[in-house]
């Protein structure tokens, strides 16, 4: 057995003997919604907690109702650039009502799947991949009442990160990614300075991507547009300003950005881990010398490797 296959034999172990709860910090906290809340109201909670994704509570029924996603309101923008006559109906739309409009558009609906905390993070990890969910809600019971306990919510960053933090193999995964194929290269989704803003948010709802590529005439990168962009915009302008251009919707994009996490095709997972160890990653832009856009490498395809590589 080489070096990497080594290392991936012992970060597996590593991950058997590990529950979901171990991942979570000492200290953090869980924004939980209520499902009557309306979507306005739902927005500016998220924004103002610098999230972009929670759990749902059905008071009814004292039961968890699902993940709400940033995902979800790329489906209501969606459905209102089809049907701008809506627009004005969106300031009195609750959360429950989602299901209804997201059938409407043949989106897929809210994320329904949960882990038990003390389950195998092998078995979350495996969860994760299979479905492709960047986050898992970790859910217990009651044992006294039967009632569901929401505990946290798992994402892959923070699973990837953990992984980084407590395993030194991560440091012996050296091949290049090229010779892995780990990064998307096909059919993927940019747009221009000049595209609109809808045609974005198109692409975000049908194809469930989070983030496009922005990129110039000669497929040099310049930018990412993101799913939470889209989140700040309607915060402050409302589901109005789809005919924007994705040059004049980055210039409202809030100052706190973090900027395009680039790799090279030559980086190494051990190389890609330590970043993730280092800054909070959601994916990485995949350029050539000249900056030119190569592909996306996503958490999720780190994580296949790692689990099944």
């Amino acid at each position: 057995m080489d070096t990497q296959s080594r290392a991936l034999q012992s970060i597996r172990e590593f991950l058997q003997s590990k529950t979901s709860y171990d991942v979570l910090p000492v200290s953090f906290k869980i924004v939980m919604l209520d499902t009557k809340l309306t979507l306005k109201g739902t927005l500016l909670t998220l924004l103002q907690n610098g999230i972009i994704s929670a759990p749902l509570w059905d008071s009814n029924q004292s039961r968890f109702a699902g993940l709400l996603s940033s995902q979800d309101f790329m489906n209501v923008a969606q459905y209102l650039i089809d049907r701008p006559e809506k627009a004005e109906e969106i300031n009195t739309i609750t959360l429950d009502q989602l299901a209804e409009i997201e059938s409407t558009i043949g989106a897929r609906q809210i994320e329904t799947s949960r882990i038990h905390p003390f389950k195998s993070l092998y078995e979350t990890c495996q969860h994760i991949v299979e479905s492709k969910a960047h986050r898992v809600p970790l859910i217990d019971t009651d044992p006294e009442t039967g009632r569901e306990i929401v505990v946290s919510v798992l994402t892959q960053y923070r699973v990837l990160r953990f992984v980084a933090l407590n395993c030194k193999e991560t440091q012996d995964l050296k091949i290049p990614i090229k010779d892995l194929n780990l990064a998307t290269r096909e059919n993927l989704h940019t747009a221009t300075m000049d595209t609109q803003l809808a045609d974005v948010v198109g692409a975000f709802s049908k194809y469930g991507v989070s983030c496009v590529p922005i990129v110039d005439e000669n497929n040099k990168l310049l930018n990412v547009y993101e799913a939470y962009d889209v989140m700040t915009l309607i915060k402050g302008n409302g589901f109005s300003d789809f005919s924007l251009s994705i040059g004049k919707a980055l210039m409202r994009r809030p100052q706190d950005f973090e900027g395009v996490i680039t790799c090279s095709e030559h980086d190494s997972v051990a190389h890609i881990m330590e970043t993730i160890r280092r800054s909070r990653v959601l994916r990485l832009c995949m350029v050539d010398e000249e900056g030119k856009l190569l592909g996306l490498v996503t958490l999720v395809d780190i994580l296949n490797y790692i689990m099944f590589g």
